[in-house]
């Protein structure tokens, strides 16, 4: 919603976002893939049902068309597990303090301080130590083994036939060097608070959360971009049996709440995927261990117009950054044969 309004004022629609445009395509992988689907729903200026997400017709919906590459449409408990250890590395690094690590150790304020002056202060231990935990799960167990093996570090000592070492801080073997690399890097240059709150965002993930399981819309369609106030689609009490304003089904069906078990017919996820009538690919990675295949198939299999594509290659969800060619293929050879989904706009 946040990048609708500043695309809308880039558009020409001005402060209030009203500017009727459309969006040829979207595309994200991982956190943006999870963006990409929250676009989806949105709808144009003067659409049913309050604006902001739901039931959409071809006149009305601002996206047409979307690629998704690793990404779901709900975390996993796998993903959250992972995301609660990388939390915890940070919040139990003694600089943290609660969060508060930009005011002095006499509690005062932080507002002044400059950039380096807080990057001295935030908890790099633990951010960086989270960092490393988040690059594991990036890769595969091909791609450590192809890259690092049991390769040394050049300028580690050894260690004698017992492992000890004289330095316990050395850097020993390749792998050990990149993990610490990687988490030094991005504890001076990324915030604390920043990083626990996009694991947040990830963990909150879930498109059937807050939406009617029979045309999509969405319950607070009052933070939409479009309209002032109001509940929207849902009512003004934004109570889950509230009839749905956009498709008038009383009560309105599901919230999607999740079951935990993975079945997307209990909590109103298939029906709420079966709102999005748009073309969208979704690319799946075969080595991908954060959200494996078997996910985007489901979205292809649960998107009235969805189609699925594979990665092939060793290195995880890093691929896609790195399969760049495969990636570009799949797209260039999908747009093509997509029909235009309205007027040149």
């Amino acid at each position: 919603r946040a990048h609708y309004r500043v695309l809308a004022q880039l558009a020409g629609g001005g402060p209030g976002g009203r500017h009727a445009f459309r969006v040829h395509l979207v595309t994200g992988a991982s956190l943006g893939g999870m963006q990409t689907l929250e676009w989806l729903y949105l709808r144009a200026p003067g659409g049913g049902g309050g604006g902001g997400g739901g039931a959409v017709g071809d006149d009305e919906r601002v996206v047409w068309r979307a690629v998704i590459i690793g990404t779901c449409a709900r975390q996993s408990a796998w993903c959250m597990a992972l995301n609660e250890v990388q939390r915890q590395c940070i919040r139990n690094d003694a600089s943290f303090r609660g969060g508060c690590y930009a005011l002095d150790a006499e509690g005062g304020g932080g507002g002044g301080i400059s950039d380096a002056e807080l990057q001295d202060r935030q908890p790099k231990r633990g951010l960086a130590t989270a960092r490393a935990v988040a690059m594991v799960s990036y890769r595969s167990r091909g791609s450590f083994e192809a890259n690092f093996g049991r390769r040394l570090q050049m300028d580690a000592e050894p260690p004698d036939k017992f492992g000890l070492r004289r330095q316990d801080d050395a850097y020993f073997f390749a792998v050990q060097s990149y993990l610490r690399y990687q988490g030094e890097k991005l504890a001076g240059r990324f915030d604390a608070n920043c990083y626990l709150r996009l694991l947040q965002m990830m963990d909150l993930h879930d498109v059937a959360v807050g939406r009617c399981a029979s045309c999509g819309a969405a319950r607070d369609a009052g933070a939409a971009p479009f309209e002032g106030g109001g509940r929207g689609a849902w009512g003004a009490s934004g109570k889950r049996d509230a009839a749905c304003a956009a498709c008038k089904s009383a009560p309105c069906g599901g919230s999607g709440s999740g079951n935990g078990q993975g079945d997307s017919s209990a909590d109103g996820l298939a029906e709420v995927l079966a709102a999005l009538p748009q073309p969208i690919m979704c690319v799946g990675i075969d080595t991908d261990l954060l959200y494996p295949v078997s996910e985007q198939r489901e979205l292809a299999t649960l998107l009235p117009n969805g189609e699925y594509r594979e990665i092939h290659g060793r290195d995880g969800h890093d691929a896609l950054f790195i399969e760049v060619a495969q990636i570009s293929g799949y797209m260039r050879d999908w747009l093509a044969k997509a029909v235009p989904a309205g007027p040149q706009q």
